[in-house]
């Protein structure tokens, strides 16, 4: 749920600087991940929930 928020406040931050397009490639980045781990623990889970 925080990597959609994360991603949520990415796209809100105005355009324009370099160091807002950094803040906000690095704050998409880590929702990205966030968001991979979170379907690879619950895939995990639901494979030894499964056995």
């Amino acid at each position: 749920m925080s990597s959609v928020s994360l991603a949520s406040v990415s796209r809100m931050l105005p355009d324009g600087s370099t160091f807002m397009d950094f803040v906000q490639g690095v704050l998409t980045g880590v929702a990205i991940v966030g968001m991979l781990a979170g379907l690879w623990m619950y895939s995990k889970a639901r494979k030894s929930k499964a056995q």
